[in-house]
């Protein structure tokens, strides 16, 4: 299977994303504090995360099979620094 370039979306569209995650992250930290860090500003990545998706769905109509693959290619480039950071976590 071989990957067709995708058009990009609008550079305001494109941006959408950040602006969610600051809002976000700007709304769990109002509410919740200096206890933000215990999950809330989690769930605000996580939520920009899903709109990063629906937006390159419906906008650029990518299929998740082109999501899995760019996922797959990140996590296997970061992985040794992902390893040295666990390490260096669990040596702390």
């Amino acid at each position: 299977m071989t990957s067709t370039p995708h058009k990009l979306p609008q550079p305001l569209i494109a941006l959408l994303p950040v602006f969610i995650l600051i809002i976000f992250v700007s709304l769990s930290v109002g509410i919740f504090g200096a206890d933000a860090l215990s999950g809330a500003s989690q769930m605000a990545l996580l939520l920009a995360t899903a709109v990063t998706l629906l937006i390159a769905k419906f906008t650029v109509n990518m299929h998740w099979t082109a999501f899995e693959k760019a996922l797959h290619k990140n996590i296997k480039n970061i992985s040794t620094a992902l390893i040295i950071l666990l390490i260096i976590g669990a040596l702390s």
